[in-house]
């Protein structure tokens, strides 16, 4: 049985049953849709898992597409060996917050929520400083980010033209950051605009490379934390 319950205001629990497979998947679907139209931070406890096949895989990442999208969380709490091994397979704590336990999880959660919304620092002055990104760049925040970081790019007058996006503040990014930096590096190559990108944290270089974005966007000149 797959078992949900509301744990306090603004939180959902939901315990995966030891098979997590297709057929588990179909006969709760109306529970993952549940989960999706009222959304809820929400905390997946994964401690039972024997067994997850790729079905299942799929509809935890399809649930955390959800949520991020409507400015919740989704964390994997105290996930079993079996079910650690399946995602390490397919490279997925890169992409998904896991916790030890709820407690943990929750404050995860409260402390990215007080954070979600993402400031990018422009200095517009005659020798301008990098770009400096903070935060979280995140499905809700990306386009308020790329329209700011946009206007840095058309705002550059420099022969040969050069900028810089400093990482150094951003905790995390989720598949639509990684996507927002792929986008910004071959619009700077259309553009004939070098786009340098600046100490990039671990959080950051283990989504890139999940996605095998990292040679492309740092190639040989990338520059970690300093």
């Amino acid at each position: 049985m797959v078992v949900a319950e509301k744990t306090e205001a603004g939180f959902e629990q939901v315990k995966i049953p030891p098979r997590f497979d297709a057929a588990v998947v179909r006969e709760h679907e109306w529970l993952w849709k549940c989960f999706v139209t009222s959304p809820a931070h929400l905390l997946v406890d994964m401690a039972s898992v024997e067994f997850i096949d790729s079905t299942g895989v799929g509809l935890l990442i399809w649930l955390h597409k959800s949520l991020t999208a409507s400015d919740c969380h989704f964390v994997l709490v105290s996930p079993s060996l079996v079910a650690k091994q399946a995602l390490d397979r397919m490279r997925m704590p890169e992409l998904l917050a896991v916790a030890p336990d709820l407690d943990t999880a929750k404050q995860m959660i409260m402390e990215r929520s007080r954070n979600i919304h993402a400031v990018a620092t422009l200095d517009l002055s005659p020798a301008p400083k990098p770009l400096t990104w903070h935060g979280e760049i995140v499905t809700s925040n990306v386009e308020a980010v790329k329209h700011l970081t946009e206007s840095y790019m058309e705002c550059c007058v420099a022969k040969p033209k050069r900028i810089a996006i400093d990482l150094a503040e951003v905790r995390f990014i989720d598949s639509a950051g990684a996507g927002l930096i792929l986008r910004i590096k071959k619009q700077g190559r259309l553009r004939d605009t070098d786009v340098t990108l600046l100490n990039p944290q671990p959080n950051v270089l283990n989504v890139v490379r999940s996605l095998h974005l990292e040679q492309y966007l740092f190639g040989e000149s990338k520059q970690g934390p300093q």
